[in-house]
């Protein structure tokens, strides 16, 4: 029969890897928040930059045409692991429409 010492040593083993993953694993979640954070961010300055930008209109110079959002639907495949990203379909803004 095991001893109770024994017994308590193998739970605190098992207690001690599982804090070791539990670790890992958030250290990886924060990560990926912090992409998020970031990308967040970067978006909220392009939307806060005025509509006739310097850099909008270099690009119209440079014979480049704007480019528009046309339209955004749930990833049904990608490397992220499926965690709901959604990607963005462009458009090429021209005279016309």
């Amino acid at each position: 029969m095991p001893s109770v010492m024994g017994l308590l040593e193998e739970r605190e083993r098992a207690a001690r890897q599982r804090v070791e993953v539990l670790q890992v694993e958030l250290g990886e979640a924060e990560a990926v928040w912090e992409r998020f954070v970031i990308a967040r961010e970067t978006v909220g300055q392009i939307l806060a930059e005025p509509r006739g930008s310097a850099e909008e209109s270099s690009l119209a110079g440079a014979g480049e045409q704007p480019v528009q959002v046309v339209a955004a639907g749930p990833v049904r495949s990608c490397r992220c692991g499926g965690t709901g990203l959604r990607l963005m379909r462009w458009r090429r803004t021209t005279g016309g429409s």
